[in-house]
């Protein structure tokens, strides 16, 4: 909540003084951003078990899903203490003849103070507030955290534990639900980085553009998998289910459909059930090594809500308990485009499979809804993947595998359309919360420039003359 009028304003100045931080100048310097970071490795570090704790409480995530999490954020911050500091010098450019005795060359400045509104599936991870926050850091910008109050346990290590590890006063961190989020929506920064669903990112834009504020906008959408006849549809089925069921199917990039014809959906479901068996020997409910627990009880009654209407058949799981919020990996088929299963993005473990006639009609389908974060194609066949390349418009693409791509500093990850704006990792964060500023150190000698200047002469030749050198 936001509070009365009181405790708004001890909130407003904790804006403000991040804004006075960022206007003194300290976070220009590498030794200031490089300390940050390394505080925040610390927080990694010494806090491990604590942020464990917090996940498994939010979520019920695996161990070795908390794993791959906890080791993402901290390559995100080896990658910024490596290259940061080279990040943050001039980039030389060249200017032809007409500006051989100048220096040409594109200044990286910090954007300012950045508003990261982040999301409640993956609380400490890329796209929700450390992944962003630590680009943010490297660049010289200072930030407002806003974790999602959706995940309790792990805002409330944010809110409490990291401010011990960081400069609090650059980077305060509130806890807000809806009506303290669209106050702090009133108020200008430089950037605002925004993590969740498309609808709530459209009013953040919405808000934004009242002081024409940019915004990096990290959606959602509508994620297809084609599967072709061709290829080895046990390995198929493995990697689909990979990336189906990690964090129980509540991550952006999990593939939301599969489109394949009806002779290899056959083929396919069998292959399907197989690996289910061989990841959940005893039953994905007792194993380890899938939770199943949806965030909160409206999440869940949404999704189960779906199964219930949904016109395809459910031919694996269907599964679920309310007590603990509880779904189980779910495979429907006879799913057509006009079902309430393709209404929009599940974020669940709900597998719905499109039966196409062939290549041309999967295309089409996909095209008929909006561009999605991340498409999917598994393939043998060079024809086949080069259309899906450069035939299906995403805001990123794995081909024979399933959600990889987000791992790569060196990938940009950022969606188009109706699944986001702008992108980040790596380089590209660093770009991401810089303003490149181009700038012109002129050398060249009056002399040579007289011609430029008032009183013009007619001589053609003169004309002739700048002519040549402006098309060098």
């Amino acid at each position: 909540m936001a509070g009365t009028d009181a405790e708004w304003a001890a909130k407003l100045a904790k804006i403000n003084k991040s804004k006075a931080v960022f206007k003194s100048g300290v976070t220009r310097s590498w030794e200031w951003r490089e300390q940050q970071l390394k505080q925040f490795v610390k927080f990694l570090d010494n806090e491990k078990e604590t942020i464990r704790d917090a996940i498994t409480a939010d979520l019920g995530r695996p161990h070795l899903e908390f794993t791959i999490e906890w080791m993402n954020m901290k390559n995100a911050v080896n990658f910024m203490l490596k290259n940061g500091k080279s990040l943050m010098k001039d980039e030389k450019v060249s200017g032809g003849m007409m500006n051989m005795t100048n220096s040409l060359f594109r200044h990286p400045e910090p954007l300012g103070t950045v508003l990261i509104m982040g999301a409640w599936n993956y609380p400490f991870d890329q796209g929700s507030k450390f992944w962003p926050k630590v680009d943010c850091e490297s660049a010289g910008c200072t930030a407002i955290v806003k974790p999602s109050e959706v995940a309790k346990a792990s805002s409330k290590v944010i809110f409490d534990v990291l401010p011990k590890y960081l400069n609090s006063d650059a980077f305060p961190v509130f806890v807000e639900g809806p009506e303290g989020a669209t106050r702090m929506l009133k108020e200008r920064y430089d950037l605002i980085f925004f993590t969740g669903g498309t609808k709530i990112g459209k009013i953040v834009y919405k808000a934004a553009a009242e002081h024409l504020t940019p915004c990096i906008l990290e959606l959602g959408g509508q994620n297809p998998c084609w599967v072709d006849e061709g290829y080895d549809l046990n390995l198929a089925a493995k990697r689909i289910l990979f990336g189906k069921v990690i964090n129980s199917g509540q991550i952006c990039i999990s593939p939301n459909y599969l489109l394949c014809t009806k002779a290899t959906r056959e083929r396919l479901v069998p292959e399907l059930k197989k690996i289910f068996k061989e990841f959940y020997p005893e039953g994905p409910k007792i194993s380890d090594c899938y939770s199943g627990k949806m965030v909160t009880e409206r999440h869940y009654k949404r999704l189960v809500g779906l199964l219930e209407k949904t016109k395809g058949k459910i031919v694996h799981g269907g599964n679920f308990d309310e007590k603990t919020c509880y779904i189980e990996p779910t495979v429907v088929v006879d799913v057509t485009m006009d079902d309430i299963l393709m209404e929009e993005e599940l974020f669940g473990p709900i597998l719905p499979i499109v039966t196409v006639d062939n290549f041309d009609d999967a295309l089409e389908k996909v095209h008929s809804l909006e561009k999605p974060l991340a498409a999917y194609c598994f393939a043998h066949d060079k024809k086949i993947i080069n259309r899906w390349v450069t035939e299906v418009s995403s805001g990123g693409m794995c081909i024979n595998d399933t959600i990889m791509h987000i791992s790569p500093e060196t990938l940009p990850f950022g969606g188009i359309g109706e699944s986001g704006i702008g992108a980040y990792h790596g380089k590209t964060s660093f770009q991401t919360f810089s303003h490149y500023k181009s700038v012109m150190d002129v050398g060249t000698p009056q002399f040579l420039l007289k011609k430029r200047s008032a009183p013009y002469s007619n001589d053609p030749a003169n004309s002739a003359q700048f002519e040549w050198l402006l098309k060098q």
